[in-house]
């Protein structure tokens, strides 16, 4: 049986992201997570996130913990918005949503660009992977 040790494997992708932020100027830029409600397991993937992003120079943007999103409009808003801002190459939902927004989930997940879907949630996005259209690797 063979050993495979996660470390090194994560560090240098770790260093491999940091060099393509430096390289294609992506500070100007920002990713960002529409993080709404109060899940405690979410809080600290959010910060572990955050973290991550710091560490390889990439400005991290988190949408709805202001209390910005009381509705399903005003969550769907928000994805508008990001999808259609140039500055913002990418953007993800945390999950679980609150129940009472769960009911637009796989709309919210449809509505991301297929570019800008950090998760890979959007079936559009699943529908390129899946057709060879875009590489993950």
């Amino acid at each position: 049986m063979q050993q495979l040790l996660g470390t090194p494997i994560a560090n240098r992708m770790k260093a491999e992201l940091t060099q393509q932020v430096r390289e294609n100027f992506l500070q100007d830029h920002y990713v960002a997570i529409i993080y709404c409600g109060d899940n405690p397991a979410s809080a600290t993937y959010v910060r572990m996130k955050q973290k991550f992003a710091q560490e390889i120079g990439l400005d991290l943007k988190i949408f709805g913990q202001d209390g910005q999103i009381q509705t399903s409009e005003d969550l769907l808003t928000i994805a508008s918005t990001l999808s259609n801002d140039p500055l913002c190459i990418g953007y993800m939902p945390q999950l679980p949503l609150p129940a009472e927004l769960r009911s637009v989930q796989f709309e919210l997940f449809d509505s991301i660009p297929w570019y800008k879907d950090i998760d890979g949630l959007g079936s559009h996005f699943m529908g390129k992977y899946i057709t060879n259209q875009i590489d993950m690797l």
